[in-house]
């Protein structure tokens, strides 16, 4: 190959790394998963209503008391960021409006000893 043919090549490239991966992970709850070292967090998200669940070395970690976790969505241009209350063994929230194919979600969780965790998910 050439250095020419090199060239022609780079703008695919590019755009393969750009592109989210086509086969995200599913968790326990059929959401998506994030994460890694055994500690993941499972997004499931059903028309306004979103769940999160935290994996602790494959099993699920319930809230405690104190902890707290958020949700941040990156729709296009559109950012909006939703708090979620601990209930049962998630955390849950009501959205005005579903989350779009293509948005970015960031979720990050603080626990009452310090220790954060997060996910970063593409919505399919």
């Amino acid at each position: 190959m050439n250095r020419r043919d090199n060239l022609a090549l780079l703008p695919i490239l590019a755009g393969l790394a750009a592109t989210p991966a086509m086969a995200q992970r599913r968790g326990p709850h059929g959401g998506l998963l994030a994460g890694s070292a055994g500690h993941e967090v499972e997004l499931v998200a059903e028309t306004t209503n979103v769940r999160i669940y935290l994996i602790d070395h494959g099993r699920v970690a319930a809230p405690r008391a104190g902890d707290t976790a958020r949700l941040a969505i990156q729709e296009g241009q559109a950012n909006r960021t939703v708090n979620l209350a601990a209930s049962g063994d998630a955390f849950v929230a009501a959205l005005d409006t579903p989350i779009v194919a293509g948005a970015r979600v960031v979720v990050s969780g603080r626990m009452p000893d310090g220790h954060t965790v997060q996910g970063r998910f593409v919505m399919p």
